[in-house]
């Protein structure tokens, strides 16, 4: 049987998995247990989906109705059952009482609400003749739905023709069989008469035991599953805020290294960096700006030849110097397109370069 996680996760809720363990298989032992009706029910609401206004009521809802009517203050007990049998069948309008007699036998009641507000009861017995304690039970219990249906009930003879074999015990599959029927006619599609299937029936819900029976634990799995999936979520969700504050950060750091950048391409005559010996300032000395390399070489060289001696480093005019440099600058001004002046060369080291 084919069962979605969700309806997995709803039967191990619903059901217990160990008590299904000690059923024995419904091949060898056809009669059905209370659990196989409240079963049944859930296969049939799964199938066919009918409305809410369809409710059934379950084997031990049923005995605890019966049960009140025993205790020694039975009245106060029954102000109790018929109080929360209401708030059940509130809105109802097909209502299913599976029947358990004090032997071993299930048969049906069934209600149903018609277009003129009216109550209309139903019994079902698949045995060949009435089975006493099932009818006396059945009766205790319309007394209770009289009540809460603010209604007159009486228990109506049986209606049905068709009656389980002699000795087979599918009384139980044949109350899944007629709540199958009604729910059928309820939802306009047509009211069916064919005998049931036991083996069918039986099989459908030996396959749901086994299953509910094999799930064992998936609720705490499934909680489980959540738990890592939500701590996993939280690391991830940490893990992503770490890497936009670094990326956020990094940014940051990115555009300040294209600032410099950029205002070094604008800057006519500064360089980036500088050496120790001007304090690493923007204009930088003979010995890392390479205007006043170019033009220091220059000097040494025209003065070498004014001279008539070699080229001594660290030799040459100072005016001379100066003049060189002022030509170099004017040539990066020209390769730039600036037309404003540089700045002078006696401009002292550390101070500001003027980007334009």
């Amino acid at each position: 049987m084919q069962l979605k996680l969700s309806e997995r996760i709803e039967l191990e809720l619903k059901f217990q998995a160990t008590e299904l363990k000690e059923v024995g298989s419904l091949e060898a032992e056809p009669r059905l247990a209370s659990v196989h009706l409240s079963m049944g029910w859930w296969l049939l609401q799964r199938d066919l989906a009918p409305d809410s206004t369809v409710r059934f009521l379950k084997p031990e809802v049923t005995a605890q109705l019966l049960y009140s009517l025993r205790v020694e203050d039975a009245a106060e007990a029954f102000v109790q059952a018929t109080a929360k049998l209401k708030a059940q069948l509130r809105d109802a309008k097909l209502i299913f009482v599976p029947v358990w007699g004090n032997g071993e036998h299930w048969t049906l009641v069934s209600l149903q609400l018609g277009p003129d507000k009216t109550w209309t009861a139903e019994y079902r017995d698949s045995l060949v003749f009435d089975y006493k304690q099932c009818r006396e039970a059945a009766e205790m219990l319309m007394t209770f739905l009289a009540v809460v249906l603010e209604t007159d009930l009486q228990l109506p003879p049986r209606c049905n023709k068709m009656y389980q074999l002699k000795g087979s015990g599918h009384c139980g599959q044949f109350v899944l069989h007629w709540i199958d029927m009604k729910i059928r006619v309820h939802l306009g599609q047509g009211h069916a008469v064919a005998y049931p299937d036991p083996s069918k029936i039986n099989q459908r819900l030996q396959s749901l035991q086994d299953s509910i029976v094999k799930n064992v634990g998936i609720v705490d799995k499934q909680e489980k599953l959540k738990a890592d999936a939500e701590a996993a979520q939280k690391v991830a969700e940490a893990a992503q805020l770490k890497l936009e504050n670094e990326l956020k950060d990094d940014a940051v750091f990115q555009e300040a290294v294209s600032k410099i950048a950029k205002d070094a391409l604008k800057s006519s005559f500064g360089v980036i960096g500088g050496c120790s010996k001007c304090a690493f300032a923007s204009f930088g000395s003979t010995c890392c700006n390479p205007l006043k390399i170019e033009a220091k070489q220059l000097a040494e060289e025209k003065f070498a030849d004014e001279h008539s001696c070699p080229v001594v480093p660290g030799q040459f005019d100072k005016i001379v110097y100066n003049q060189m440099l002022v030509r170099k600058m004017k040539e990066l001004a020209d390769s730039k397109g600036i037309t404003s002046e540089p700045p002078g060369p006696s401009k002292p080291a550390g101070g500001q370069v003027t980007y334009i």
